[in-house]
């Protein structure tokens, strides 16, 4: 305490020297950064904040998952196309096909065409509430131009947040994953190995399993609760689609087809028209 003011008089001597040396160094050699840490140093950062309980175990995991998507590659997270439930562009809607459509569980389906790796589309399981089966068999490929979307290809080396960087433009939620086969002799070709959901990589940043309607639904199976998704398939069922669409499920349908649809979008078939239309269709034989 006694030689704070000898202190002060050297800082003020000094600073006159100190200061214009400082400023060289900056202009030399750059202001200071800072410490910079890896992402291996910030992953052992992250376990002593949880060890020392300033972090949540799940919070430890998310942010630890945000580091790892950059360099986490397509392949490693796709389910592989063997184990993928598709549908044939040749398959015939018949009553107990969107049955077993609807028993999968699936909101979107890849079509393909011949063979399970000639991918061509994905259909939207929605899309098939439109589907009048009973008037006649319909075969998906007579309605490919209306249900039927196009596919986001990308290759088995790409990561993931370029991926979902493309799943938020909204264009698509699901992604075919391709690679080049250049073994033996022959040119390379690209051969498919897999698919990718929106919810892939949603699990993968969360390190944990989603589990949503269906899922729930078949542990209450198993655990003798019930049978609630009866309720959804008893919708397609010959009783209920024989009773003719009341005017709000026409204006339902008929507001998503204009609103949604490309091909009715651009259709000059008015309003009042694609109603009618709708009345026929739900008119029971």
């Amino acid at each position: 305490a006694y030689t704070v003011h000898v202190v002060r008089v050297f800082i003020v001597l000094l600073y006159i020297i100190a200061k214009p040396i400082a400023m060289i160094l900056d202009c030399i050699l750059g202001e200071e950064l800072g410490n910079i840490l890896s992402k291996d140093q910030m992953k052992k950062l992250f376990e002593m904040y949880e060890n020392d309980k300033l972090l949540d175990p799940d919070e430890r995991k998310l942010m630890t998952a945000a580091l790892e998507i950059q360099d986490q590659k397509a392949k490693t997270i796709m389910t592989p196309i063997n184990k993928i439930y598709m549908l044939d562009i040749n398959t015939k809607l018949t009553e107990k096909k969107i049955h077993e459509i609807y028993l999968q569980g699936f909101s979107r389906i890849p079509i393909y065409d011949g063979k399970r790796d000639n991918v061509v589309g994905i259909l939207m399981t929605r899309d098939l509430l439109v589907i009048n089966h009973t008037k006649e068999t319909i075969i998906l490929k007579q309605l490919g131009s209306l249900i039927i979307r196009d596919i986001i290809v990308v290759d088995g080396e790409s990561r993931l947040a370029p991926i979902l960087k493309e799943f938020k433009k909204g264009t698509s939620h699901m992604c075919l994953v391709r690679q080049i086969m250049n073994s033996g002799q022959g040119d390379p070709f690209y051969q498919n190995m897999g698919i990718i959901s929106l919810e892939d990589i949603i699990e993968e940043i969360l390190q944990d399993d989603i589990e949503d309607e269906i899922d729930q639904e078949k542990q209450s199976v198993k655990k003798g609760e019930g049978i609630a998704k009866q309720k959804l398939l008893d919708l397609f069922s010959k009783k209920q689609c024989s009773k003719v669409l009341s005017d709000n499920e026409r204006n339902a349908v008929c507001s998503y087809l204009q609103k949604y649809e490309d091909p009715f979008k651009r259709s000059k078939m008015g309003t009042l028209d694609l109603e009618l239309s709708l009345i026929h269709i739900s008119e029971p034989t």
